[in-house]
Formats: C-alpha cells, sequence, structure tokens
C-alpha cells in the first residue's frame, strides 16, 4: 500500500507539473523526498542524483539516455500507447554522452527495474569496472544491445517479462517470460549458457535459420524461422513448443512434446511474421489447443505472466490544471488517474 501511494503520488507530481510546462519531467524519490527533473536531460539528471534504492518515476516524453550506477527502479509511462503515441516514454540517445546509446549501466547497477520504457537506441554494459548483473526489464522495447563477446559475459543476467526485444541480446546470459525475440539466433558459440525462454514467441534471424542451443531452456514457445533448414545443437531441453515450419527442429529434444506446424496462418489469427508496433500474438482457435507446461495456451498470452503493454504503477489518463489561480485563491485540478496492473 506504501508503494502504491508513493507511486500515486510521484505521478501526480510528474504529470501535475508536465502539463504545465509541456516538457517531459522525472521524479526522484530519495527517503521519503520528491526530486523533481524538467526537460531533455531530466531522466539523465535524475539518475546521476540517484542513489541505490531510490526510485525514478518518468512522464510520457522522449527523454536523453542516461548512465545507470546504481540499483535503481525506474518507472515510465509505457513503451507505447495506440491510443495516444505521447502517452509512451522513450529514451532516446545521448547515454553515456554517446548519440547511439540509450542506456549504459554500471556494476553499481547490479538488480535494477525498469518498467514502461521505449528504448530507442542501444543498452550497453559498462567496458570498465565489471559488468552490471541481474537487470530486469519489464513491459519494455528494446532496441539493441552492446556488450563485449566471450566467455566473461556468462554469469551476467538480464531478465526480461512482457518485453519487445527487436534484437535479441547476444553474449549475455538471459531469462525471457512471455516476450517478443525478434532478430534470434543461439548464442551458444559465445559461450553464454542456460538461458531460459518460457512463453516466447522467437523470430529467426533474416539471414539465419533458428538454431536451438543444448544449453538452454525453451518451453511453451513459438518459433518462427525466417529462412534455411532449422537446426539444434546437440540434445535440447524443449518442452510443448510449436515450431512454424516442415523441418523437425525438436528432433533431439529430449523431454516433452513438441509441434511442427507448417503455416503461420495456422497459429496466429493476424500475425504475419513481420512485427509492427503493438500488433496482435493471438493464436487461432485450434493452436490453443496446443497447451504449455502449466495447462495454459501457448505464446505470450499463455504462462504466469500473460503478456500486456500496460504498466504495474498508476498512469494518469487526464490532467487539466489551471493556468492561473480563481479570486478566492483556488486552483483547479482535474486529474484522472488509472490503476496500474
Amino acid at each position: 500500500m506504501k508503494k502504491n501511494y508513493f507511486l500515486l503520488l510521484a505521478v501526480i507530481t510528474l504529470f501535475t507539473v508536465s502539463a504545465k510546462a509541456q516538457t517531459p519531467v522525472a521524479t526522484l524519490y530519495h527517503n521519503g523526498e520528491i526530486t523533481v527533473f524538467h526537460g531533455y536531460n531530466a531522466f539523465s539528471n535524475a539518475a546521476n542524483a540517484a542513489v541505490d534504492d531510490d526510485i525514478i518515476n518518468l512522464s510520457p516524453g522522449v527523454f536523453g539516455g542516461a548512465t545507470i550506477s546504481h540499483k535503481l527502479k525506474i518507472y515510465g509511462a509505457g513503451m507505447y500507447n495506440l491510443e495516444d503515441e505521447k502517452n509512451a516514454t522513450v529514451i532516446s540517445s545521448g547515454g553515456g554522452n554517446n548519440a547511439s546509446l540509450s542506456l549504459v549501466f554500471t556494476n553499481g547497477a547490479n538488480g535494477t527495474y525498469l518498467e514502461g520504457l521505449y528504448i530507442d537506441k542501444s543498452i550497453q554494459g559498462s567496458k570498465t569496472g565489471g559488468h552490471p548483473d541481474q537487470l530486469t526489464f519489464n513491459k519494455c522495447l528494446t532496441k539493441s544491445f552492446y556488450y563485449n563477446s566471450g566467455n566473461q559475459e556468462a554469469a551476467n543476467t538480464l531478465n526480461f517479462i512482457n518485453c519487445i526485444l527487436m534484437e535479441n541480446p547476444s553474449t549475455i546470459k538471459r531469462n525471457c517470460f512471455n516476450c517478443y525475440c525478434n532478430d534470434y539466433a543461439s548464442m551458444q558459440p559465445y559461450g553464454v549458457a542456460n538461458n531460459s525462454y518460457i512463453n516466447c514467441v522467437l523470430r529467426g534471424r533474416s539471414n539465419n535459420s533458428i538454431s536451438l542451443s543444448m544449453y538452454d531452456v525453451y518451453a511453451n514457445c513459438i518459433f518462427i524461422s525466417a529462412t534455411g533448414i532449422p537446426n539444434s545443437q546437440g540434445y535440447v531441453n524443449a518442452s510443448n513448443n510449436i515450431y512454424v515450419g516442415t523441418n523437425n527442429i525438436f528432433a533431439t529434444a529430449v523431454n516433452g512434446e513438441n509441434w511442427l506446424i507448417p503455416n503461420i496462418s495456422d497459429v496466429f489469427k493476424t500475425f504475419d511474421g513481420n512485427y509492427t508496433l503493438g500488433c496482435d500474438f493471438e493464436l487461432t482457435d485450434a493452436a490453443k489447443q496446443y497447451l504449455g507446461t502449466d495447462g495454459t495456451q501457448i505464446g505470450i498470452y499463455g504462462g504466469t505472466v500473460p503478456f500486456t503493454p500496460v504498466v504495474g504503477n498508476p498512469r494518469i489518463t487526464k490532467c487539466i490544471v489551471d493556468r492561473q489561480t480563481s479570486p478566492e485563491g483556488m486552483l483547479n485540478v482535474d486529474i484522472e488517474v488509472k490503476e496500474g496492473l
């Protein structure tokens, strides 16, 4: 209850200020106090002022990138809003003072949680002082990742829940739950093992076939191979998955039941294999008959965390603030708050 009260207070603060200033606003919550930052660099300034366990709330709008050096909780208004694109929180360039980066994480950022962000540029782990571990992205859209390759990455873990990954993270240990993973290819050659994909939709790289790693876990997923013949590296831990195609990618699966369905139109009602912002992954009635290991439907709408882009923190859906007080000294404020999940 205390968390929800703070989130509501912080959201009202940033939206009230944003409604008056028409600029992006970030609020930093630290030891019971809220500090407000304005403008394109508001997120970066808030992150620079933060310490471990602080909370940053971001209004809708476009923010410059930031370097995250502490364990933080960062909440945006959503990775997209089809009814009003202005209600998304977009993180653009400038992370680490680099125009090609949105976010840079140092090893001090271990355990950072991010929710409701459209991350427009690359995400990078610091090249100096170690690499961050146990970062969690919830309901975020990410464009790309830039991490060093090599076995040194195997100890670092990124967790994704209800995310849209336009480029699958390479050379990073990752756990994906109810995500759409575009540009997927096995990363086993880089020495990154024990990844897990649960209730995901994975689309193969445009110039490559899907290759399943013997070191990873795949359950309740749907695979779409862009081109080529799918193959598996050794014995694969794959249970209750669908592969859209005719080649038996699951020939070496060691447990569970997996299915081949030749045509994508027999799996999805509208999705044709090409992602567009906010597209629907609803299964056909026939495909819904294939159940996952937990008895729910396969794909991103099944499992314990069914996909939704709606963020968990309270959202302002209406905010009207008068520009001046009445003759009686009153300021009229009309705010409508929609509760998060």
